[in-house]
C-alpha cells in the first residue's frame, strides 16, 4: 500500500483519502511499519534534524500570522532530498 502512487485516483476517491482511510480501519488494524516516526528518528537514519536560522523570520513577524518565533520550532529533513524541510 505505501508504494501507491500519489496521484492515482479511482471512482473518484483520491489517493490521500485511499490512505487515510487504510490507516484509520480497525478491522483489520492497520500495519505502521512504512509510516515515518519524526521524533524518533526512526527510519533507517533517514530522518535527521535540520537547523533553522532564527534570524530568517523576525518574532515579530511570526506572532502577527499566528506563528511561534522560529527559534522554538522543531524541524527535519530527510537523507537524500535537499532542500526538503518539515
Amino acid at each position: 500500500m505505501a508504494k501507491m502512487a500519489a496521484s492515482v485516483v479511482e471512482g473518484g476517491e483520491d489517493a490521500f483519502r485511499k490512505m487515510f482511510k487504510f490507516y484509520k480501519r480497525r478491522d483489520p488494524p492497520p500495519d505502521f511499519r512504512d509510516v515515518a516516526d519524526f521524533r524518533g528518528g526512526a527510519a533507517g537514519g533517514k530522518i535527521v534534524s535540520a537547523d533553522l536560522d532564527p534570524a530568517a523570520v523576525g518574532d515579530e513577524d511570526a506572532a502577527r500570522v499566528g506563528l511561534k518565533p522560529i527559534r522554538d520550532w522543531r524541524a527535519f529533513s530527510l537523507q537524500g532530498h535537499p532542500g526538503f524541510l518539515f
